[in-house]
């Protein structure tokens, strides 16, 4: 009867074998919940730092075509260029990006050329938000969708003096979706009294039904941006 049984017990090696497997699941379980548990941000690579510039040169163009200062706007636009032959290099997984932040720099650069402030201005304007949209795989100390709120508060200042209300109404909804999603991560950093002001302007802009209700909101809204922003650079 013993002999019978003994057919059926697995041999020493199986069992060795049946004992490492176990093992390596055991170790292959916690690696997962090790990766789980670690925060998002400690997963994403560094931020390019000529991405970073790219923004910055951006903004710094649209502030300077807004002024009406050509000089200046050529100044940074060259500088504009130079970074971006890094992030071609340093981004090379975001093609659709790329491509699209060179047709922004190209019709930026003839609107400068042109001396088109409102062309200049728009352009300059897409090349931050497609700069914010690139920087998403990316670690940063502030979130991408304030860098988004920013874009939309200088479309609110453009369309407003151009006095397009389609490109107003589309700027407002944009905004109230990146607000949504920012705003808990803004209180849960000690930001609840700012966020209260935003929201009393995001109030004021879901009322505004003229040109000059959204260009009233856009100075006050972008002043409040960077206090928002604050909150995770402290």
């Amino acid at each position: 009867m013993n002999a019978h049984l003994s057919q059926f017990r697995p041999s020493r090696r199986i069992r060795t074998i049946e004992a490492l497997i176990s093992v390596m699941v055991l170790v292959w379980i916690a690696g997962s919940a090790v990766w789980a548990a670690t925060p998002a941000c400690a997963q994403q690579p560094r931020m390019p730092v000529s991405l970073t510039q790219a923004g910055e040169y951006g903004e710094n163009i649209y502030d300077a075509a807004k002024a009406g200062n050509w000089s200046s706007s050529k100044s940074i636009l060259k500088k504009l260029k130079a970074s971006l032959v890094h992030v071609r290099a340093e981004v090379g997984d975001q093609l659709t990006g790329k491509r699209d932040l060179d047709a922004a720099t190209a019709a930026l650069g003839s609107a400068i050329s042109l001396k088109n402030r409102q062309t200049a201005m728009q352009n300059a304007n897409r090349v931050t938000f497609l700069v914010a949209e690139m920087s998403r795989p990316y670690k940063q100390r502030a979130p991408v969708e304030l860098t988004e709120l920013d874009y939309y508060g200088r479309e609110l200042e453009m369309w407003s003096a151009a006095k397009d209300m389609r490109r107003l109404q589309q700027a407002a909804s944009g905004m109230t979706t990146s607000w949504r999603t920012v705003r808990p991560r803004v209180v849960s950093h000690g930001g609840k009294a700012q966020a209260g002001k935003f929201d009393s302007l995001m109030g004021r802009l879901a009322k505004a039904k003229t040109p000059t209700d959204y260009g009233r909101l856009a100075t006050p809204i972008l002043d409040e941006v960077d206090m928002l922003e604050n909150v995770f650079l402290r």
